[in-house]
């Protein structure tokens, strides 16, 4: 699949485009509104990060089908098919409450609303995924380092509205949200962000000697193993 960092310009010159196409193919009248999520509203609403490789997306209003216009817009200014999508609603993340917890961005042509999730509602998405090798740790750093009036009792407010209650995440989050708070050095996003990145790599590595072994049940058990034993590029097997 083509990669194409979506940076703060490309999503709202998407955006604005798929609002367009909208227009054409279902006439000034029509309404659609997406609320978005995870690193695309990140992108759009904050400093410490300056892309996302799509936009996770979920259809809250209209009935129109937007899939055709999204691929066009996707041969038009050279994005992968899948620059919008949701895939999000098939993770643990995901709650149909959180488009009651979206908050309004901007409408495009009249007709594309956008709402996004963010603050405490996007920490509360992030603490539930909680992967290590991709952005979910920096990201929640990143967030309250550039929110400072957000408190934990404010993201537990946020879990249990998304999800029913705050033992939906798991208590090492808990304990590394505490942190965040308690323990300033720990705020340092560049060194979280760095070690989701390492740990990245040394997955992609283990998985191309390992065939079949990594799964969403294990990779943080194998994440502590490669990082406990030093595991790189040239190492066959798991240490």
């Amino acid at each position: 699949m083509y990669a194409k960092t979506l940076d703060r310009y490309t999503i709202n010159n998407a955006l604005n485009l798929l609002s367009k196409d909208i227009k054409k193919t279902y006439g000034r009248k029509a309404v659609v509104e997406i609320v978005i999520v995870g690193g695309a509203s990140i992108t759009l609403n904050y400093s410490f990060r300056q892309g996302t490789t799509d936009i996770d997306a979920l259809v809250s209003d209209g009935l129109y089908s937007i899939k055709e216009s999204v691929y066009r817009v996707a041969e038009k200014i050279g994005l992968p098919d899948d620059w919008l999508n949701n895939d999000f609603t098939k993770t643990s993340s995901y709650s149909r409450r959180l488009i009651g917890c979206s908050t309004y961005y901007k409408t495009y042509n009249q007709v594309l609303h956008v709402r996004v999730v963010k603050n405490e509602y996007l920490i509360a998405t992030k603490l539930v995924s909680a992967r290590k090798y991709k952005n979910d740790l920096s990201d929640i750093v990143g967030i309250i380092n550039e929110n400072p009036k957000i408190t934990r009792k404010m993201i537990e407010s946020a879990v249990t509205e998304i999800y029913g209650d705050v033992s939906y995440v798991d208590s090492e989050m808990w304990d590394f949200l505490d942190n965040c708070f308690d323990n300033h050095s720990i705020n340092d996003y560049r060194n979280i962000s760095l070690m989701e990145l390492n740990n990245k790599s040394k997955l992609v590595h283990f998985e191309a000697q390992n065939e079949d072994v990594l799964r969403k049940d294990n990779v943080d058990e194998i994440i502590k193993i490669l990082n406990e034993k030093g595991f790189d590029s040239d190492d066959k097997e798991l240490p």
